[in-house]
């Protein structure tokens, strides 16, 4: 799981958070010179850099421009400490490395089946597994988990962006069973090519 080598498309990303330093995400190539992240990773950042690692490239590419999806923002309340469109989009100053994997996205929750979908989750940030105990960050780690389900509407208030919840329930084989945590946002690739924008 430590180093996993076959999610070459999984990048880590840095910018800066002016008066705080640097954050760190993950994110997912899904054009040759775009990077798919999270909305909270992208917000009020700048000063991007991707990190890619695949069998011919270890390095770091610069970014040159950032969006937010159009509709990122707080949910309404009593939820507002949620962020709802929670994407963002980083564009590389130059293509890809030819050998990193560009994914699909899925658009829809067509398919997606409740407590049944296994999901193949990403990231670089920090991360655990039960047998092998707490990994460190700037890793790229590959976990399993079962899909709990789609928000239709959270506390009672619709929910048109439909998150998706992940819990623990891991698949069968042990060594894919790791938790996904700070430093993951953004990170995520399934069978499905669904985002899971872990927060």
């Amino acid at each position: 799981i430590t180093g996993n080598s076959n999610w070459t498309g999984v990048v880590e990303v840095f910018g800066n958070i002016p008066n705080v330093g640097t954050m760190a995400c993950s994110g997912v190539l899904v054009a040759p010179d775009k990077v798919l992240t999270a909305g909270h990773c992208v917000d009020g950042v700048s000063n991007w850099q991707a990190f890619f690692e695949t069998p011919t490239t270890s390095g770091y590419m610069n970014v040159v421009s950032s969006a937010l999806h159009p509709l990122f923002g707080p949910r309404p309340s009593p939820i507002d400490n949620l962020d709802q469109y929670d994407l963002g989009i980083l564009t590389l100053s130059a293509l890809a490395p030819a050998d990193a994997t560009i994914y699909a996205v899925k658009t829809t929750s067509t398919g997606i089946v409740e407590s049944v979908t296994m999901a193949d989750i990403v990231g670089w940030g920090y991360g655990g597994n039960p047998t092998v105990g707490f990994l460190a960050r700037d890793v790229r780690r590959w976990a399993q988990n079962i899909i709990d389900s789609l928000f239709l509407n959270i506390d009672g208030v619709p929910s048109p962006d439909q998150p998706i919840k992940m819990s623990h329930t891991f698949g069968s084989d042990p060594a894919a069973q790791g938790l996904i945590l700070s430093g993951d946002s953004g990170g995520g690739k399934s069978e499905l090519a669904a985002l899971a924008a872990q927060h």
